[in-house]
């Protein structure tokens, strides 16, 4: 996702049910918006919408009870509304106005969740890398974590590697994957 200042909106907490998530993701989680936990969401992966529940007053933050966060559920909403809209073809057919929303966002965030849970997984048992003017992603057989770094520099100096993934920092190596997985 392109939007301005996205990371204002995280998740945290997130639970993930791979084998519930029939036609979308199956999850729960929090939302924050400038840090300030503000709600929650789920889906329960049955290809319907996501559910949100803004914090309840009274609900126990960190060991505390905390007054309501409509203020800073309203503030994430208006800033939400305030993404361009994405013009986008299906498929071949018209062009249609898309405008995102707080699912849009929160899908964002579980798929880049995930993405990053299977980039640190495949590297931290095999070197991960691309191949210069060759589409995808490449990778080795599982290896212990000393021949790894080895094997790592190794397939760096070669002359047809292009990235090695494992030597790159996680925001650039994530965005490589998800380029290239996608």
């Amino acid at each position: 996702m392109d939007h301005k200042n996205q990371k204002r909106i995280t998740l945290k907490n997130i639970k993930y049910m791979a084998s519930l998530s029939r036609e979308t993701h199956c999850y729960t989680a929090d939302i924050y918006f400038d840090g300030v936990k503000c709600g929650t969401t789920g889906n329960d992966g049955h290809g319907g919408c996501d559910d949100y529940q803004p914090l309840a007053c009274g609900e126990r933050v960190n060991g505390k009870r905390r007054p309501v966060r409509q203020k800073c559920w309203d503030a994430m909403m208006n800033f939400v509304a305030s993404f361009d809209s994405t013009t986008s073809t299906l498929g071949g057919l018209a062009a249609i106005s898309l405008q995102p929303d707080l699912e849009w966002v929160c899908s964002d965030l579980i798929n880049e969740w995930l993405a990053l849970k299977e980039l640190k997984k495949f590297t931290s048992k095999r070197v991960i890398y691309t191949i210069k003017g060759k589409p995808g992603i490449y990778q080795t057989k599982t290896i212990d974590a000393v021949t790894r770094e080895r094997w790592a520099a190794e397939i760096g100096r070669r002359e047809t590697t292009d990235q090695v993934l494992n030597a790159m920092p996680i925001p650039d190596a994530l965005a490589l994957f998800q380029e290239r997985t996608a």
